[in-house]
């Protein structure tokens, strides 16, 4: 079972906020950065996003996923728009496989972090707490 993911967009924040259910597989992996990439092919401005991981019931990825993952969002560049992607995970396993994604990613365009706190992710987005909240 694949997992699912509700994605609703800010644009006074310029902020895209993705929450993922279920099961985080690389098939779930590929809609959400496919949805993201069509996104960033119309955007006319940067936005910053925000992964909530904090509903993922378990994560089926395997290190060669993370890694085909990293290798496409750091090869796909439709503009120079510096961002943020803030992870949110309470779940030891998934706040490891958001950082081992931190890690491999290195993009000169993505600056990602992980978060167990959604304060921490919202100041480090410049948004409200509000903008994060359920």
């Amino acid at each position: 079972m694949s997992g699912k993911f509700d994605v609703y967009e800010i644009k006074k924040e310029a902020l895209l906020v993705g929450r993922l259910k279920g099961i985080l597989d690389a098939k779930t992996a590929e809609q959400l950065t496919e949805f993201l990439e069509i996104k960033e092919l119309f955007a006319e401005r940067g936005f910053n996003r925000m992964v909530d991981l904090s509903h993922v019931e378990g994560i089926h990825l395997s290190t060669m996923d993370l890694l085909r993952l990293a290798d496409r969002r750091r090869d796909f560049n439709p503009d120079h728009f510096r961002v943020k992607s803030a992870w949110f995970a309470q779940d030891p396993l998934a706040f490891g496989i958001a950082r081992m994604y931190e890690q491999i990613l290195k993009s000169p365009r993505i600056e990602v972090q992980v978060w167990n706190d959604l304060r921490g992710a919202a100041d480090w987005l410049g948004v409200t707490l509000e903008s994060l909240m359920f």
